[in-house]
């Protein structure tokens, strides 16, 4: 006969309740009342947020106005150009960097969009997309070639790139909403920072990646050190710096699916309406237009770098 020993209840009992006494030993400086660590620190945040909120406020909202705009002439320029021409022009790059199966799929996945009517809802996913891809990349080559060229800069700036690749999608949604509210500038901001690491290290991986020789050979025939940036490093690091785009992208169009919890428009708002309604039929659908821009996005991009690669 086998004995299992069981834990004393009483015993587990004081230990939780020991452990509760530590954890509210934090007194309020404020109101003088007694809270647990956690609340407490929730609390101070919450007082820093709107402090900073009113105190910057003017920024914030030109930053929002900012963000809106863009959106707005993005998603304007998608609406008023008919579908057709987008999926011909889509299934042109197709053919010039990539495969006749891939011309193929690619008309007849956006083609799919069209046909049940998410052509529109599909748009207004890319604006945020562009919107948020075209911001990592003005921020994240910069940064990137500073990595590359600073040794206390990337020293300082990889650990935090390793943290926003950790942090959990949804957790990008609250800071965001905490500053500028639901809608959908936050949208895009929120997709900028899940977005951008990607950017940012293939393209100072790519420019670790010229060869000294090469280097010294430019500088010998009195290259400065700009035009070692601009017509040697950055050209050859093209297609390093095309598989961080690719990523980028893909991250943005996960994110703009999610930040539909916030607000966002697209296909994300079809996916998230259709969980909170229990409309399996509808999610599935929208899902598989969601799989398929993001398909159609990294197969032309894959062509693309690989046509690139080659030169």
């Amino acid at each position: 006969m086998t004995y299992r020993r069981v834990p004393d209840e009483d015993a587990i009992a004081q230990g939780r309740s020991g452990a509760t006494k530590v954890v509210r030993q934090v007194k309020d400086p404020v109101e003088g009342r007694t809270v647990n660590i956690f609340t407490y620190t929730a609390e101070s945040i919450d007082i820093g947020i709107n402090f900073l909120r009113a105190q910057y406020a003017g920024i914030f909202d030109a930053l929002t106005n900012v963000l809106r705009q863009s959106l707005i002439r993005v998603e304007v320029a998608f609406m008023l150009t008919p579908w057709p021409v987008l999926v011909g022009l889509a299934m042109i790059l197709a053919w010039a960097y990539c495969g006749t199966g891939t011309v193929v799929f690619v008309g007849s996945s956006l083609t799919f969009l069209a046909v049940f009517e998410l052509w529109q809802i599909a748009m207004q996913t890319m604006a945020l997309v562009v919107v948020a891809t075209a911001i990592c990349i003005f921020v994240g080559l910069p940064v990137g070639i500073w990595m590359a060229k600073n040794r206390i800069a990337n020293w300082v700036t990889e650990p935090i790139l390793d943290v926003m690749q950790t942090i959990p999608s949804l957790s990008y949604l609250v800071p965001a909403v905490a500053f500028f509210g639901i809608s959908q500038p936050p949208a895009v901001l929120a997709t900028v920072v899940f977005a951008i690491p990607p950017m940012v290290k293939l393209t100072a991986l790519g420019i670790r990646q010229v060869p000294q020789s090469t280097k010294e050979a430019a500088l010998a025939f009195g290259a400065s050190e700009r035009q070692l940036l601009m017509k040697v490093e950055l050209p050859m690091a093209v297609p390093s710096i095309m598989a961080g785009l690719n990523q980028t992208i893909m991250l943005a169009l996960s994110m703009a699916t999610i930040s539909a919890f916030i607000g966002a428009e697209g296909l994300g708002a079809i996916v998230t309406a259709a969980l909170g309604d229990a409309q399996a039929g509808k999610g599935l659908l929208a899902g598989i237009a969601i799989a398929l821009v993001a398909m159609v996005i990294d197969r032309i991009l894959k062509g693309i770098r690989s046509s690139l690669s080659r030169i």
